[in-house]
């Protein structure tokens, strides 16, 4: 059987079905590359077909307006997160793990800063609090409204930490998961090779998360589907001239959503 049970061809078998009509250089260069051609042509295909779909329910549920977007051009860049996204470049990291883990390359050695990375990246950084110092920038109000705005304010930081951190692990569980049940040896990483996983698969949700709100700025703000080709510079310079009343609004929108608002 060159099948496996979800109908994808198993490289494995079908290299061991086919091997007595491939030419010895054939054979010879199927050999010495099997790692990174088993990933192309049965790890990524697997992966590909299940994550899509996944992901695009993901941003969809974080990203609610995305959605609702019909205008084309918006769709493409909607559409282009989710092909991008953990895809080539992300699988070929995960495979220099692999191939790294299974011909002892020491990560120390070729990443001398990972402990001071892994310090920044891996853990959470705590939501920041009301500087004391401010309190004379508003001497009009007594101690106890001081005390009272204090409180409310970091409030509001607290939960927009969570927010973030909730979204955060769902992305990260739902491709972690992924790559573990279709690409196994991650799971044989050792935990210096774990660290610099831990970093990839941090900064993959950091760009996914950067396009996603680009969008969702961009729709809120009404801008017309052709300034989604606008350079960063030149959008920057349009949401800088942008009235206040408008500014305003996206903001509100935007603490609506932390608050739990489908918007």
């Amino acid at each position: 059987m060159i099948y496996d049970k979800e109908g994808d061809i198993n490289f494995d078998a079908w290299i061991g079905y086919n091997r007595d009509f491939l030419p010895s250089e054939v054979k010879n260069y199927f050999e010495e590359q099997k790692d990174i051609i088993r990933m192309i042509f049965t790890v990524r295909p697997k992966i590909k077909k299940h994550l899509t779909p996944a992901l695009r329910n993901l941003m969809f549920r974080q990203y609610p307006v995305l959605q609702s977007e019909t205008r084309p051009i918006v769709v493409e860049f909607i559409n282009e997160i989710v092909e991008i996204t953990a895809s080539e470049l992300y699988l070929r990291k995960m495979f220099d793990l692999v191939h790294g883990h299974n011909t002892g390359v020491n990560v120390r050695e070729e990443f001398p800063e990972i402990d001071s990375w892994t310090e920044y990246y891996e853990h959470p950084r705590k939501p920041d609090f009301v500087d004391e110092k401010l309190r004379n920038e508003y001497w009009w109000i007594s101690d106890i409204e001081w005390k009272t705005e204090v409180k409310e304010e970091e409030k509001k930081r607290l939960q927009f930490k969570q927010w973030e951190e909730t979204r955060k692990k769902e992305f990260i569980i739902l491709v972690q998961n992924m790559f573990f049940k279709y690409y196994k040896e991650l799971l044989d990483l050792n935990s210096d090779e774990w660290s610099l996983y831990a970093l990839i698969i941090r900064e993959e949700y950091d760009n996914f998360k950067t396009y996603c709100e680009h969008i969702e700025e961009f729709i809120d703000c009404s801008f017309p589907e052709e300034d989604m080709k606008l350079s960063d510079i030149e959008y920057f310079d349009k949401f800088s001239h942008l009235p206040t009343s408008v500014k305003q609004k996206i903001e509100d929108i935007r603490i609506r959503r932390i608050s739990g608002e489908r918007i």
